[in-house]
C-alpha cells in the first residue's frame, strides 16, 4: 500500500476521534518511508486542537535530548 490508500485511512481514524497516541501507533506501524510517515503524523497534527497541538508540540521537544 502507498501513501494514497492510508491517507483516506487517517482522516478514518480522525473521524472515529481516536487518540492522537493511537493514531502515532498506527503511523509507526506503516511500511512507508520516514518521510511518508512524517508527513501522515503532520496530518494528523494538524488536525488537531490548538491547545492539543502545543501539547503534543511540547511533549515531542521534552523527548529530544538537550
Amino acid at each position: 500500500m502507498g501513501m494514497d490508500e492510508y491517507r483516506p485511512q487517517l482522516y478514518l481514524h480522525l473521524h472515529a476521534r481516536r487518540p492522537f497516541s493511537e493514531i502515532e501507533d498506527w503511523i509507526e506501524t506503516l511500511s512507508l518511508s520516514e518521510d511518508a510517515r512524517v508527513g501522515l503524523w503532520l496530518l494528523a497534527w494538524a488536525e488537531q486542537d490548538r491547545a492539543s497541538q502545543r501539547q503534543i508540540a511540547d511533549e515531542a521537544l521534552s523527548a529530544v535530548p538537550s
